[in-house]
């Protein structure tokens, strides 16, 4: 793991990393763009981020590379165990979209009230502007059109988000049995970081027990997500 944090994923190397450690690089160059404060930090974690995107996005196939090309980038092998933190980060961004989920949905109440509240308003300045679709409108016009521009960018982004939910939200859980969807709640689905001995003691599961479950959960969301 060491040798991969070393690692910067560029448009030379990129055919040469396996694709689950680019999806670990991924999830990590996400997490570093919330978290650094240095502005030139953030604009190459996002150019990187954005070479990342494009590879997957363009369907790409490996190229077959020498030996000496993977001893240069210096990539170890990839193993069936690197499902692990690969599981746990999708896991992690599930979490936080099921947060801004939850926020969209409120946000969109709030600006349909708001939006309901004011149709004979938003009906004046359409008729009384007489004027097509795209042409010039007053700063008045435009702060009292404000609100339904955000409820439609608002209902966009809650769409874009359910279609990156689905495969682990529909798909993914409902496979798992209440034990494991629970251990996932109480594990990974929390505001604060938790340990495992900390899991252990809500649920009263004694540690063999625990970690069996822990690692069929786990195994069975990377089983399903092709991870393996």
């Amino acid at each position: 793991m060491e040798n991969f944090n070393r690692i910067m994923v560029t448009e030379q190397n990129i055919f040469a990393v396996p694709k689950d450690w680019l999806i670990i690089r991924y999830e990590h160059l996400q997490k570093k763009i919330k978290t650094s404060k240095d502005a030139n930090q953030v604009f190459d974690f996002k150019r990187e981020v954005g070479i990342i995107d494009g590879f997957f996005e363009s369907n790409k196939e490996p190229q077959n590379l020498s030996e000496v090309d993977q001893d240069e980038v210096r990539i170890p092998k990839p193993l069936k165990s690197q499902y692990v933190p690969i599981v746990e980060a999708r896991l992690d961004t599930h979490y936080q979209r099921m947060i801004r989920k939850t926020e969209l949905g409120r946000d969109i109440k709030y600006a349909s009230e708001f939006r309901a509240a004011m149709p004979k308003i938003t009906a004046s300045y359409n008729l009384s502007s007489g004027g097509s679709a795209g042409e010039y409108q007053s700063s008045t016009e435009q702060a009292v059109l404000k609100p339904f521009d955000r409820y439609e960018r608002l209902q966009q982004e809650l769409y874009d988000l359910e279609e990156d939910m689905y495969m682990m939200s529909s798909v993914v859980i409902p496979k798992l049995d209440s034990e494991q969807r629970e251990l996932i709640e109480k594990r990974y689905f929390t505001k604060e970081r938790v340990t495992d001995n900390l899991v252990m003691d809500v649920l009263c599961w004694h540690r063999a027990k625990y970690y069996r479950i822990k690692k069929a959960t786990l195994l069975k969301i990377a089983s399903e997500l092709k991870l393996i």
